[in-house]
């Protein structure tokens, strides 16, 4: 990514990486852990925001030309150039989202999307559903918010309604940013600041710590 820089990076544990971002060698790529090199996986879109595996199939985000929210990369977690990048039924192909980070439910029917935008013009986060093959925006969270979101992590499992966890970005891309969590039980769920980042920093990215289940049965 000469010239630019790396903007996200997804891992699957074993020896693969795939990664996002735009300038010289820019879209998704992918490469070996360990590697010195890299794989452009695709010329389909280039500008790219954030990478991700969902339900063993690889996805990426970005807000360039038609290619405005959520895509399918290839099938699967693809390792090779040639790649097919395919925009999601029903994600907006013209300008004006400012999606960055995602996240899709095990049962792959509900997307989450960061949208960094102001409230009154949809920032927040984005709940997609889909019905038919095609994805629908259902509402956007933005109760409680100042500015969007840029990136959210989410518990599918915490209980009858998942929570949201999120990046709020700040007043300009220098200014401080909060950490934010909501339960999503409808439109009107509101955020709650849970910490703001320290003078002359900005929290980036949010992800869950991979644990180990130390528990033992019963016998």
């Amino acid at each position: 990514y000469s010239g630019n820089n790396i903007r996200s990076a997804i891992y699957d544990g074993g020896t693969n990486i795939w990664l996002s971002g735009t300038g010289t060698n820019p879209g998704v790529r992918y490469a070996a852990k360990g590697a010195t090199t890299s794989t452009q996986l695709s010329t389909t879109v280039t500008n790219i925001r954030v990478v991700s595996i969902f339900n063993g199939q690889l996805y990426c985000g970005s807000a360039s030309g038609s290619f405005q929210g959520v895509s399918k990369v290839g099938d699967g977690l693809p390792t090779t150039s040639g790649q097919t990048i395919t925009l999601l039924p029903g994600f907006p192909t013209t300008a004006g989202p400012s999606p960055y980070g995602f996240a899709m439910n095990p049962a792959g029917n509900v997307i989450y999307v960061a949208d960094d935008r102001a409230l009154a013009s949809g920032g927040g986060i984005q709940k997609w559903t889909l019905s038919g093959g095609t994805w629908s925006l259902a509402y956007t969270l933005n109760n409680g918010l100042s500015y969007g979101c840029r990136a959210l992590a989410v518990d599918w499992w915490a209980g009858a309604n998942p929570d949201i966890f999120a990046i709020e970005a700040g007043a300009t891309r220098t200014s401080p940013t909060k950490i934010v969590k909501v339960t999503d039980a409808g439109s009107g769920s509101s955020f709650t600041a849970l910490v703001t980042s320290p003078t002359n920093t900005a929290f980036r990215g949010i992800a869950f710590t991979p644990t180990v289940d130390g528990s033992l049965p019963i016998q």
